[in-house]
């Protein structure tokens, strides 16, 4: 039976190894994703994206309030899509880092949200909401913001990007700024109301948007110190008297947990440890860029609390299921998407998605071996199957619904397609314009550079710019 050194032991057996014992430099260099523009983890990342399709929504009330970890694990290592929808941008915020107040500190938080976002891979989106500052009453946020003005934002959002799952925040009881709860009101309605027709109807009629329901609406549950999920700071340092704690989720409500604590190997790196460092992007609020310990999945780390209660589903029976997931219930493989078609989908639809997801699980299979280079082909024949599927849509004998949600679906991923053969390939293209501030009406040059540091030649026989009147050559 082998025994423990005893500890003299162990330090002098420590001392015999070959260790450069100086005294290190105290600056740490780190890398939140090496790249997700191109490389190998670029092109791990585009191919998780293949063979999936979903969508995550989350409706915070103010910059730092989304869960950035959330967005890593669904977005980065799910290869879902994310969308923060966020009420404001934090017109009404503090600022620790400089003088910029009101609209100056609501550019700031946008900019600092983009960036938080260019690591957890989340898009972002707003309402007309402008943040006014502290409130003690929902009702008062709601009448200043505009009770159907807001809520019609949501359902616009809801209807134009067709979320599978959403987050709101929380009802906080009297702890913490009320916008916060104002924002759970609104969006909980908005998400009631996007599947009917009856409601905002103009959207329908005048801006062609269709109606969607959600599967799933979840909550967080607040945790940690007193004050709700802030600990009655508020955001940007602000806190109320009379914080108290959240009140607790009701009796028999069914709790999730996403492991974001959970390591990916790919990116070197857990999702709480990527969320923490795009929430570090929140500067003029003082977020600190200190990783999580490793295995730990609630408190600060990655934005907020780790837990979840499911609030509403349209689907049967979920809410008396424990879940491990966000889409647990949801079918998220790309062949699931034959299910907008009915009950009987036509043939040509599930064999057209059938060949789609062969050519990804292929491309997969290269790049678990080790063969970057082989993920080309098998990305460009799905490529070329999934623009084929598209096109015999209208022969299929769909109704006018199916139709449209598969063609929304097939549409976003085509543009991930697209993206995995220039990763496969190795190709990034840069933009530059001859003057660093363009206004409207103005006439600007722009040199486009193609980069190829993939092993084959590549030709780029033409090169466009879209949303241009003029765009010339």
């Amino acid at each position: 039976m082998k025994r423990p050194l005893p500890i003299a032991a162990a330090a002098a057996l420590l001392l015999t190894l070959p260790i450069d014992l100086r005294l290190l430099a105290q600056n740490r260099m780190t890398f939140p994703i090496a790249s997700q523009d191109s490389g190998h983890i670029a092109l791990g990342l585009a191919l998780r994206k293949l063979n999936v399709s979903g969508t995550f929504m989350q409706t915070p009330a103010h910059p730092d309030d989304e869960h950035n970890a959330l967005f890593a694990l669904f977005t980065l290592g799910m290869g879902l899509r994310s969308i923060d929808a966020q009420s404001n941008r934090g017109e009404g915020g503090q600022n620790e880092i400089g003088p910029e107040l009101f609209r100056d500190i609501g550019v700031l938080r946008t900019s600092e949200l983009l960036s938080a976002h260019r690591i957890d891979g989340a898009e972002q989106y707003f309402t007309r909401a402008i943040d006014y500052g502290y409130s003690f009453d929902p009702e008062e946020v709601i009448n200043k913001w505009g009770r159907s003005e807001i809520i019609g934002d949501f359902v616009r959002l809801i209807r134009t990007l067709r979320p599978d799952v959403m987050l709101t925040m929380n009802i906080q009881g009297r702890g913490g700024d009320r916008a916060h709860e104002a924002d759970t009101i609104l969006s909980t309605e908005a998400y009631r109301q996007a599947g009917d027709p009856s409601k905002y109807p103009e959207q329908i009629r005048e801006e062609g948007l269709r109606p969607w329901q959600p599967k799933k609406l979840y909550m967080a549950v607040a945790m940690g110190p007193p004050g709700g999920q802030d600990g009655g700071r508020g955001r940007g340092g602000r806190g109320g008297p009379g914080a108290e704690p959240a009140p607790p989720p009701p009796v028999k409500v069914k709790i999730v947990t996403p492991n974001t604590a959970a390591y990916d190997p790919l990116l070197c790196r857990t999702y709480a440890e990527i969320g923490t460092d795009a929430r570090s992007n929140h500067k003029c609020q003082g977020m600190s860029g200190l990783p999580p310990l490793p295995g730990i999945t609630t408190g600060r780390g990655g934005r907020g609390p780790a837990a979840y209660h499911l609030a509403e589903t349209s689907l049967r029976g979920q809410m008396d299921k424990d879940e491990t997931s966000f889409f647990d219930g949801i079918d998220t493989r790309l062949t699931a998407l034959a299910s907008y078609a009915g009950p009987n989908p036509p043939e040509a639809l599930t064999r057209g998605l059938a060949a789609v997801s062969e050519q990804a699980t292929r491309a997969q299979h290269a790049f678990d071996t080790g063969d970057d280079a082989g993920t080309a082909a098998p990305v460009e024949a799905g490529l070329e199957a999934l623009r084929a599927l598209r096109a015999q849509l209208g022969s299929m004998g769909l109704n006018d619904s199916a139709r449209y949600e598969l063609e929304f679906r097939l549409n976003s991923k085509e543009r991930d397609y697209q993206d995995a053969v220039l990763a496969a390939h190795g190709l990034t293209f840069d933009a530059v314009a001859d003057d660093g501030l363009v206004i409207a009406g103005q006439t600007v040059k722009i040199s486009v550079l193609a980069v190829n540091r993939g092993p084959s030649p590549v030709n780029v026989t033409s090169a466009a710019l879209a949303g241009f009147d003029s765009p010339g050559s």
